[in-house]
């Protein structure tokens, strides 16, 4: 498939998750335009039912990944989007998780036209999950609290999240590019090519986290719940159960 003068490729990563890749695929078809993206799902090897059903999907594009020996998590994860950005002809690349839901494909425009309004080179959210107005007052309150009291006691405070998520960030690939970065070299996926960015007075714009939301949902650690972890964690194994079956 050819990318056909689209705007924007939206990247995915599958490894073990068939149940809601298939959810989150599904959630793309109905509701994205895929007259303006392009789909690329990665497999990192998943050796399960998903392969089988990815490769039944006409209309993504599939690239098999063999991990190199060792590779784990996060760093797979960044590697598997690397290898979209190589192959990639948009100028920009959205990247979600298999556990991002999007329900309302306005939200592909919408960063397009934040990250090209601003003239930043990502744009994104900070937070896995929308708390709502009232929690994210009292998550901020006690924050504030936190580093008054630490102040006083003369010890230091982690400062607020800057870094973007990876469950969905929309980059500027021709920058990228440019640079020379992808989404390895960092602990997170994109930690270094943002931080390189910055470093040279490149604008990274932090999204409000409730109005991303207004189209897409993220279940906090699916993947992992997916794979069989998380098991103890009752919240999280019913927040799987309530959006994939």
């Amino acid at each position: 498939m050819s990318t056909n003068g689209k705007p924007v490729s939206i990247a995915i990563v599958n490894y073990k998750t068939p149940d809601m890749t298939r959810k989150c695929l599904e959630h793309l078809y109905s509701n994205v335009d895929l007259n303006e993206v392009d789909i690329w799902v990665v497999d990192n090897d998943s050796q399960d039912d998903s392969v089988a059903y990815l490769r039944s999907v006409e209309w993504i594009n599939l690239i098999e990944r063999v991990p190199e020996t060792g590779e784990v998590g996060r760093y797979s994860h960044a590697a598997a989007l690397d290898c979209v950005l190589d192959v990639i002809e948009t100028r920009y690349i959205l990247c979600i998780h298999t556990d991002t839901f999007i329900f309302d494909g306005a939200l592909v425009p919408y960063l397009v036209n934040e990250i090209s309004r601003q003239g930043a080179v990502a744009a994104g959210v900070v937070e896995q999950v929308h708390r709502g107005a009232v929690r994210a007052a009292v998550r901020r309150s006690k924050y504030a609290v936190k580093r008054l009291s630490a102040k006083i006691c003369g010890k230091t405070v982690k400062p607020p999240k800057t870094l973007l998520k990876s469950h969905c960030f929309i980059w500027d690939a021709d920058k990228m590019k440019e640079r020379g970065v992808g989404f390895s070299g960092g602990y997170n996926p994109g930690e270094f090519a943002q931080r390189s960015f910055e470093a040279t007075g490149d604008r990274v714009v932090t999204l409000p986290t409730g109005r991303v939301f207004r189209y897409m949902h993220h279940v906090h650690s699916g993947t992992l719940v997916a794979q069989g972890k998380h098991s103890a964690n009752k919240r999280r194994q019913m927040a799987y159960a309530h959006h994939v079956g």
